[in-house]
């Protein structure tokens, strides 16, 4: 048992401390910002798919079963497999209805880790909270709980940080 309770603060201690800083993802998303939306756009195109990543797809579930895509062609996946390796997305792309999550990095647990990356919606999701000024957002910023904050980069971007 005090074993397990020693393994499981361990696993909560890495889920927030292998993040790349705000700094240097600003600063990627400055002499990138093309390429983000490039990618964001394709994804869009895809909105049969709710995930994208290197080597799985999941469907929108909300489709008929009938209408559920399998799989991406192969060019097409290899067109996202070459621009996650560019922009350094660790773990691929969510697609929402109305937001599309470039996601850079992740850590620890499905039910006790954090997720990083960048956010395009026009809208704020629902639950997702703004921060002001300069704060940076680390896992001290989200310390209850499941949480989501954000950072505006322009218009209708955003860094990401979740805590699951």
């Amino acid at each position: 048992m005090r074993l397990t309770l020693v393994f499981f603060g361990f696993v909560l201690l890495q889920a927030c401390s292998s993040h790349p800083s705000d700094q240097d993802m600003i600063a990627e998303y400055r002499v990138k910002k093309d390429s983000f939306d490039a990618l964001a756009d394709m994804a869009e195109a895809d909105a049969e798919f709710s995930r994208i990543s290197y080597d799985f797809v999941h469907p929108d579930w909300s489709l008929p079963e009938e209408e559920r895509p399998t799989t991406l062609p192969d060019d097409r996946w290899s067109d996202y497999r070459r621009r996650f390796a560019d922009l350094e997305l660790e773990s691929g792309l969510t697609i929402y209805q109305d937001a599309i999550v470039l996601e850079r990095s992740s850590s620890g647990l499905a039910t006790a880790g954090s997720s990083k990356g960048f956010l395009r919606s026009e809208n704020l999701p629902t639950g997702v909270v703004l921060l002001e000024g300069h704060a940076n957002l680390d896992c001290d910023v989200v310390t209850e709980g499941s949480c989501a904050v954000a950072k505006k980069l322009d218009r209708n971007w955003f860094l990401l940080l979740e805590r699951h």
